[in-house]
């Protein structure tokens, strides 16, 4: 849309100036006296012309009765039952106005206007007795402004001059003029120059600000060193302030200014008189989560993070040390102006107990301490004011399940020492020779099936048949050990024997041990069988990986008493043990499902077979927990005492969970620590409360 299509509203304008109709053929110019003039119309006498001419009186501002004026006479009208002329001053003000304009727009010379009206798309001004059209583009008005604006009298450049049938289009503009004045405004400025400026609108952020002729602004971060957060609350238009000029661009008459720059920045203040590891005093003014703000200066605030509170406290409440307002004195700890960045320091007030912690503190040195925090995984020993050594769980001791309580006394060697972090991580196994054993042999017994040798000095000398071990290599990733049954022990070779099944990823890492590997062992553990007895008759009864704890049993056995064994299986794989045991002195039975080796059949079955025609003083079984129900239900209906080990059923294998958990007549047991050997008639329900890993090897 160009600027001329709005001039339809200045054409209504200018028709009520105009009379209402011409007639060209008694067009003249005539001078008069003016001798009535009343509200609406001003009458003067002509020489030679017998009719009166009459003008409008508003076209005859500041003449009186007497004067003369020269008009020009448009047309005529009835008045009164005679005919009166129709003079306008305004015609000839405005032809000589137009020739002025025409000359101005020639010679680009400046003129001065009226605002008469605000229209759509702009306004209307009078110049030279000519209404012309100024649009809002060549206005340099502010919208919001606009009505501020009528009657009030604008210098202005002609644009153009168009003429039609309708009459003359003027079109004006006063943005040149404004953008000149603008410019030779800033060109008179200085970077760094002071100025008295008015403020002429308030944003959320910044202040636009009136120069002279220029136009500046001020951001809102440029109006304080310290943060500000509404402007509404210091400054309204109108507000005459002082400032800095900080950039200038004329190309986009900008004019950037700085309150704040009138004053000194304050961290370069900070940065002069202070330094880091300077003691310094200042006001607490924010509490967050992970610290509090302290304010040196005004526009200068420090944090002190929650971990620079205090050497000793590994948690603390922000709170408990400072509060909002307080004066408080604080250690620098990292100062950059550059970057705003200031980094304090409570705890820094006293003396590091970290200092020298490389020689005191060294990896191999024993220290004793006070168990200060105890957690599920771990325990802090405090060994003296602010320093603090953590052992995990799995360094209490090479074995067993080893407790400490809050306020013991542990004596500890340092294994790992953190220096950038303040960390001492530390061992109290340690302190004794580690329980790692070396792997003699490891090989099948079957498709599935493993014997692992181990030689280990010290366990070889007290385990009993019936007890277990807990396993784990010393590359395994697990962090639990694994329960498996010994199977047998060789005290003059100090040798003990796992058998076992490959049923998980624990077990398969077991069978890929290769011999002079390592490997930990913990135990034996638990309650084995009895064997203190002379002259009995025993029942031996083992079924698939039941039979694991069997070749010790009947070994030692076998030396005083009677033996009978009975081995089952579900095929000949899973009796391909056997061929390891020594049965000299023994009654070997052998029952698999399918017929494969020995007798086809159940060992129930056989087991009554026996017990039918003989008198056994014991049984002692192993096995899948319905057949050792059945064995149990087999014995008491031939009234023989009965020893079931539930070794099947286990997972940690130091009482450390519920896993393994069976209810019997005195109350739920742990197989682990109150077994894994129970008399069958204790027994209530066989199944543990919660299933899981079994100890003979899966």
């Amino acid at each position: 849309m160009s600027n001329f299509d709005y001039y339809e509203d200045f054409e209504a304008l200018l028709n009520e100036y105009m009379p209402v109709k011409e007639d060209e053929e008694i067009k003249t110019k005539v001078t008069g006296t003016i001798v009535n003039m009343d509200r609406n119309f001003t009458y003067l006498e002509v020489p030679g012309e017998p009719k009166a001419v009459r003008v409008r009186t508003e076209e005859l501002t500041g003449y009186t009765v007497g004067d003369e004026v020269e008009v020009l006479i448009v047309s005529q009208a009835e008045e009164e039952d005679s005919l009166v002329l129709i003079g306008s001053k305004k015609r000839i003000d405005m032809e000589i106005g137009a020739e002025k304009l025409e000359k101005a727009l020639q010679n680009h010379e400046i003129v001065t206007g009226k605002v008469m009206k605000r229209v759509k798309g702009g306004y209307i001004v009078e110049v030279y007795h000519q209404q012309g059209f100024l649009p809002n583009s060549l206005s340099e008005i502010p919208a919001d402004q606009g009505d501020s604006f009528i009657g009030k009298e604008l210098q202005l450049a002609i644009k153009e001059i168009k003429e039609d049938k309708k009459g003359k289009k003027i079109l004006l503009s006063r943005k040149e003029l404004v953008i000149a004045k603008e410019l030779e405004a800033i060109d008179k400025l200085t970077l760094n120059e002071v100025v008295k400026v008015t403020v002429l609108e308030v944003l959320d952020f910044g202040l636009t600000v009136k120069l002279d002729e220029a136009r500046g602004f001020i951001h809102i971060s440029e109006v304080d060193w310290k943060k500000t957060s509404d402007l509404h609350k210091l400054y309204k238009a109108g507000d005459v302030i002082e400032a800095k000029i900080i950039e200038i661009e004329r190309d986009k008459r900008n004019v950037k200014l700085s309150i704040k720059s009138l004053t000194k920045n304050p961290w370069d203040i900070v940065a002069e008189n202070n330094s880091i590891g300077q003691e310094v005093t200042g006001k607490v003014t924010r509490i967050v989560n992970y610290g509090a703000f302290v304010e040196l200066l005004p526009g200068v605030e420090g944090l002190i993070h929650s971990s620079d509170f205090s050497w000793t406290s590994k948690k603390v409440n922000v709170n408990n040390f400072v509060k909002v307002g307080d004066e408080v004195k604080v250690v620098i700890t990292e100062l950059s102006p550059k970057e705003r960045k200031l980094k304090l320091g409570i705890k820094q007030l006293s003396s590091n107990p970290w200092e020298g912690a490389e020689n005191k503190f060294a990896v191999g040195t024993i220290l004793t301490g006070t168990v200060v925090e105890v957690k599920p995984f771990g325990i802090f020993v405090q060994v003296e004011e602010g320093v603090d050594g953590f052992i995990h769980n799995s360094d209490f001791a090479w074995s067993g399940n080893k407790r400490y309580s809050k306020g013991d006394k542990v004596e500890f060697k340092v294994v790992e020492l953190n220096l950038e972090d303040q960390k001492i991580k530390g061992s109290i196994k340690d302190l004794t020779k580690s329980p790692w054993e070396t792997a003699l042999e490891n090989y099948k017994v079957g498709e599935d099936y493993y014997l692992m040798k181990i030689e280990s000095e010290k366990a070889s000398q007290y385990s009993k048949a019936g007890q277990f071990f807990m396993l784990k290599l010393k590359n395994e990733i697990r962090i639990l050990r694994r329960p498996i049954s010994l199977h047998y022990v060789d005290k003059n070779k100090m040798e003990l024997e796992f058998y076992y099944e490959v049923k998980g990823g624990g077990t398969k890492e077991f069978a890929e041990m290769k011999a002079g590997e390592s490997i930990n062992i913990q135990g034996p553990l638990g309650h084995g069988f009895s064997t203190d007895m002379t002259g009995k008759k025993l029942l031996v009864v083992g079924g698939g990986m039941g039979m694991a704890p069997m070749k010790l049993l009947v070994e030692v056995l076998k030396k005083n008493n009677e033996v009978t064994f009975i081995a089952g299986g579900r095929n000949a794989d899973a009796v391909e043990i056997l061929s390891n045991f020594n049965f000299d002195g023994a009654d070997l039975h052998i029952t698999t499902d399918d017929g494969s080796a020995g007798t086809k059949g159940t060992v129930i079955v056989k087991m009554e077979e026996l017990m039918n025609s003989k008198k056994f003083d014991m049984v002692f079984t192993c096995g899948p927990h319905k057949m050792m129900e059945a064995v149990a239900k087999t014995s008491s209906k031939y009234n023989t005492e009965c020893e079931i080990s539930l070794e099947e059923r286990m997972a940690c294998g130091v009482k450390a969970c519920v896993g393994c958990s069976i209810k019997t007549k005195e109350g739920m047991k742990k197989v682990c620590h109150d077994g894994p050997v129970f008399k069958s008639e204790t027994i209530v329900d066989l199944e543990p409360a919660e299933r899981t890993e079994t100890c003979c090897g899966n």
